[in-house]
């Protein structure tokens, strides 16, 4: 995307510098913009969408791709409750809340703006394929899926 000349916004909630550093060395690239959010707080994707359209006017591509991992397995006589609670809060907030929340946020905008546009949900293969170990994370992408291939 850089190559083809287009506006990049990066997002995340851990520091940009390096990845901004190394797209501003492509040929071509135009504006790369970091910003700081977590998408699991939908004012913070609102305040996103919102500097992101006055900066550019419209968003062409959205390649919507949240994650995070902790241990979240399904059962646990082993853990503290409340730890096992705030990991499942906190996988289910970033990889599933955080997908639907920018996709809520951007979709109706893109929708009527006058070029077209799409929105690429990425989930993971263990969304899929929910192979044990990992609950949480499994069950995160799986919702990605079923919410990918909603219409409505």
């Amino acid at each position: 995307m850089a190559k083809e000349g287009l506006n990049i916004v990066l997002v995340d909630i851990a520091p940009l510098d390096d990845a901004v550093i190394s797209l501003k060395a492509i040929e071509n690239v135009a504006e790369v913009v970091p910003v700081r959010c977590d998408v699991s707080n939908i004012g913070e994707v609102v305040a996103l969408r919102e500097k992101v359209l006055d900066q550019f006017g419209e968003v062409h591509l959205l390649l919507n791709n949240a994650g995070i991992s902790r241990p979240c397995p399904a059962f646990s006589l082993t853990r503290e409750l409340g730890d096992l609670q705030t990991s499942w809060a906190q996988v289910l907030g970033t990889n599933m809340q955080g997908i639907i929340n920018v996709a809520q946020a951007f979709a109706p905008t893109m929708a009527r703006q006058e070029n077209a546009s799409v929105i690429i949900n990425t989930g993971s293969k263990q969304g899929i394929t929910t192979p044990p170990g990992n609950a949480g994370y499994n069950v995160s992408k799986a919702a990605v899926k079923v919410f990918t291939e909603q219409r409505g």
